[in-house]
């Protein structure tokens, strides 16, 4: 039989998190209704209180200034900060920028992750992903025909978005 049940340190790490959403997201959500986004005040002072208590980018590993809790532990949060449309983005979780600092992670070279990995880790910038094209239906990014070719020194981009 499968044991399916938590590590203590999950365990806390969940009841921690659904006590944050408890006690300041969702009284955030009933002050602010309906909105997208949060005020940047309310936002950054909210990501403050989350970054103190250690639940910071579960995603990323320890090294990289995140949690380190693997897959497991970030299922457990994400189902706690799915019930929110805040709760990723105040955990520094949220796509498109999860899944870009996993990407700088893993292929960025030392100058690239200074630059880019770790101020988005830090939350001080976006990131996006320029996905969809006119001429492809969906979101698989196996399907982009924009390209980006080397030419000399420089880059040329070609391609068509919306």
């Amino acid at each position: 039989m499968i044991d399916f049940s938590l590590s203590p340190q999950l365990e806390e790490i969940r009841r921690q998190t659904i006590a944050f959403m408890d006690e300041y997201v969702y009284p955030a959500e009933q002050r602010y209704p309906g909105a997208e986004s949060l005020p940047a005040e309310v936002e950054h002072d909210l990501r403050e209180k989350v970054k103190a208590l250690g639940l910071w980018a579960p995603h990323m590993p320890a090294e990289a200034g995140g949690m380190g809790i693997g897959v497991v532990g970030l299922a457990v949060m994400n189902e706690i900060l799915g019930r929110s449309p805040h709760g990723p983005r105040l955990f520094n979780c949220a796509a498109p920028d999860a899944g870009n600092m996993e990407l700088l992670h893993i292929a960025a070279n030392p100058e690239q992750r200074k630059k880019y990995l770790q101020p988005l880790v830090r939350a001080e910038c976006r990131s996006c992903f320029a996905m969809t094209e006119p001429e492809v239906a969906g979101s698989d990014p196996t399907l982009l025909q924009a390209r980006a070719e080397l030419d000399g020194d420089s880059w040329v981009i070609n391609g068509h978005k919306w």
